[in-house]
Parts: C-alpha cells; sequence; structure tokens
C-alpha cells in the first residue's frame, strides 16, 4: 500500500500546476478541458478496463502478485517517458495507456489484502492507511529532490526545507519520472507479496459476469451511483487545488505540502475506521464521508473572508472523505462479495471510483469554469466551490435516506 499510493502521490498535487502552467512560465500551457482530460479521461479508460485487465485476469488465470509486478513495469516506464513529452496528444495518449495498465493495481491491492486478512473491516484500514503514509511520502519527498536546495531540517512538517530553484514550474513536470521510479521499485517488490492465486476451476468462468449480479442488491447499487458525484468532486479537487493554492499566493515548492493536510488527517481518521464502521455501520460512515466534501467546499468558497490559514486546515475534511467514503465503499463491496470474484467485484467498484467518475470530472471542470467566468473573462472562484458544495450536500442527503446495509453480519472465513 505505502508503494501503491506512493505512485500517485509523487504527481497528483504538482501536475496539473504544470499542465495548466503557461509555457513563459515553464508549464505547457494547456487548456482547462485538455488537463480534464489528461488526468480525468484518461483514469477512467483504464478504469473501464480494469474489470477484464484485472478482475478477469486476476480471478481466473494469474497469480495476483506477479501480474502487478507486470503492470507496475510496463506503467513505470510509460511514466517516465511521459515526462520529456510537452504535446498535447502525447500526454493523452500515454497518460490513457499508463492507466489502462495502472489503474487495475488499485483494485487488486486492495483485493490481496482482503483475501489474506481474517476481518476485513478489522484489517483492512490498519493496511491501507499506509497507503496514505506513501502517498504522503512521495509528495514531500519530490520537493526536496526536485523543487528545492540548501535543505535545512525544520521541526514541523515536511521536517526539511530549503530555497525554491528559479525553474522551479519547469521541474514540476518531472513529478512523473520521480512516478516511474516507485513504480519500477515497487514492481520488484511484488515478488515479495504473500501468493495469491486464480479460482480457475470455478463454475462461472467469467467472473465479471458473477460480479455483476451484485446490482440486484439495492445497497450496492446506491452506493455504485453515489460515487460518481462524490469522486467528481474528488478528482476536480485534484485537478483545480493546485491552481487554487497558487491563486492563494502559496508557492509551487510548497503546493505538495499544503495539500498533504488532507492525507495526513486521513491517516488519523484511517486508524479509527475499524471501530467506526463497527459502531456506527456503513450508511452513516459513507455518509459522513459524503458530507466531508460538501463542508470543504463550503469553506473553499469562503475564501475572501477567511484566512488562508484556516483553508489549509479544511484540507483535513478531504481526509476524512476519503477513509470514511473511499476507503468505506471498499470494504462494503468485499463484505458483500462472493470470494471467487472478490478482484473483480473491487474493480467494478473501481470502475465507478476511478473510471467514470472521472471521465465525468474531466468533462464538468472546463463546464464549471465557463459557467462561472464571467463575460470579461474573470473567474469567479467563490462560485465555482460552491457548486461543489451543492453537490456534495445533495449527495450526502441522497445517499443517507436510500442505502440500506445489506452485508453478512460476520467476516468471511
Amino acid at each position: 500500500m505505502f508503494l501503491e499510493y506512493g505512485v500517485l502521490g509523487a504527481w497528483m498535487a504538482v501536475l496539473p500546476v504544470y499542465l495548466q502552467a503557461s509555457t513563459a512560465d515553464g508549464g505547457l500551457g494547456f487548456e482547462a478541458y485538455q488537463v480534464g482530460r489528461v488526468i480525468g479521461l484518461a483514469g477512467a479508460i483504464g478504469a473501464i478496463t480494469a474489470p477484464i485487465v484485472a478482475g478477469q485476469a486476476a480471478d481466473r488465470h494469474f497469480r495476483t502478485e506477479r501480474y502487478m509486478a507486470f503492470l507496475l513495469t510496463a506503467s513505470g516506464l510509460l511514466k517516465w517517458y511521459a515526462s520529456y513529452q510537452t504535446s498535447y496528444v502525447a500526454w493523452l495518449c500515454l497518460s490513457v495507456a499508463f492507466s489502462i495498465l495502472y489503474i487495475p493495481t488499485l483494485s487488486l491491492a486492495n483485493s490481496i489484502v482482503f483475501h489474506h486478512v481474517e476481518d476485513g473491516q478489522r484489517h483492512f484500514p490498519r493496511i491501507r492507511v499506509w497507503g496514505t503514509i506513501g502517498f504522503i511520502a512521495a509528495m514531500w519527498t519530490f520537493p526536496w529532490i526536485y523543487l528545492e536546495r540548501n535543505l535545512k531540517f525544520q521541526w514541523l512538517p515536511p521536517f526539511l526545507a530549503g530555497e525554491q530553484v528559479e525553474n522551479a514550474t519547469a521541474m514540476l513536470g518531472r513529478c512523473l519520472e520521480f512516478s516511474g521510479i516507485i513504480s519500477l521499485v515497487f514492481a520488484g517488490f511484488c515478488f515479495l507479496l504473500p501468493k495469491t492465486l486464480p479460482a480457475r476451476d470455478a463454475a462461472q468462468k467469467f467472473a465479471f459476469v458473477k460480479a455483476l449480479a451484485l446490482f440486484k442488491k439495492p445497497s450496492f447499487a446506491i452506493l455504485w451511483l453515489i460515487t460518481l458525484p462524490i469522486l467528481v468532486l474528488h478528482t476536480i479537487y485534484w485537478i483545480h487545488g493546485g491552481p487554487f493554492l497558487t491563486f492563494l499566493g502559496i508557492e509551487e515548492s510548497d503546493i505538495a505540502l499544503a495539500m498533504s493536510i488532507g492525507p495526513i488527517a486521513e491517516i488519523l481518521f484511517m486508524a479509527t475506521l475499524g471501530l467506526v464502521l463497527k459502531r456506527l455501520g456503513a450508511r452513516w460512515v459513507i455518509s459522513m464521508g459524503c458530507l466531508s466534501y460538501g463542508l470543504r467546499f463550503i469553506f473553499f468558497g469562503m475564501y475572501e473572508t477567511l484566512p488562508v490559514s484556516f483553508l489549509l486546515a479544511t484540507q483535513a475534511l478531504h481526509g476524512v472523505g476519503v477513509a470514511a467514503f473511499v476507503a468505506g465503499a471498499f470494504i462494503y463491496a468485499d463484505r458483500v462479495a462472493d470470494a471467487d470474484v472478490r478482484h473483480s467485484v473491487q474493480a467494478l467498484l473501481g470502475l465507478s471510483i476511478f473510471g467514470v467518475a472521472p471521465t465525468l470530472a474531466g468533462e464538468l471542470y472546463p463546464m464549471f469554469k465557463d459557467w462561472t467566468t464571467d463575460a470579461a473573462g474573470e473567474f469567479n472562484q467563490a462560485q465555482f466551490w460552491y457548486i461543489m458544495a451543492a453537490i456534495g450536500l445533495v449527495s450526502t442527503v441522497v445517499f443517507a435516506l436510500l442505502f440500506r446495509d445489506e452485508s453478512r453480519s460476520e467476516p468471511p472465513t
């Protein structure tokens, strides 16, 4: 988990800034719709193909840990190569190819955990929290290597700080090179993971077909559908969050540090997620995750009256959202899935979380920006974030009213 999410942490916070920055400043000068497609649409294609690339292959044909090693090696090399490209077409094509190879490993990592632990609800959060730690570690390490010099120790996070290099914006593109290195290291580590064999003798040869039967359960269908608006908000945050922080006056070398506040809060909440799920149940924990997205964007919309320090602190709600909603959703999916289709069920939920939702986000992001830009070309940050907040609050109410827990009362043996 540490390495799995370190691959993402290396680039998610800073890449949108690099893509949207002007060429005069060292960026690529992409338009909003182009950034949305590079980050949103590309990831969606990987999630759409994941049930075949990950679910069917791991459930029925290959040892999961070895299959992950292959996917990570290929995707790591692609990410490294992409860091040296400058055209929109090259970025889009390479991002699509990367997502087809990498996105399936997210659900495979989850299913390996659920396959080998006794009680997923109790054990998964303790293991998944290391993904968040890896995400933060990569976010902090990248600036130390590429964006700052004369590093000195300090007692406050990120514990090392220095002077920003002169061409910091241009250096942001090297985040993909760093991500590729982590991916290749992870590929080697996969051979140390526990043996996870496919179910070749299962009655239903097509695991994804059996996994689709879960939609007969109203709770899973509602959960799958509500992931669409919530993960649209999640994706737009990562697309626009960095540029929003620069708008507030945060330097490029500090963006990753500022956006790591959410993942740090995620660690704290993830550590107690199993207990909270046991006490409150999936319905209210996942509703809490939905609500946290709406509240955070209300505060973002009030940026003119709130101090920047407070806005940075409200990013802790991001950690609550990821732990309560995303991790809670994967845990619930495992509890309603049969053992021989675990990989496919995780990939099916990932289809919404990593696929359909980012696709919608990639198309909606430039649309929302157009709606909140006046005739003079002035972009209204407050209106933009209030639209995001409304989506989160409505989603919370709908989910809380319609969802009913249908999972088994006892963990699988």
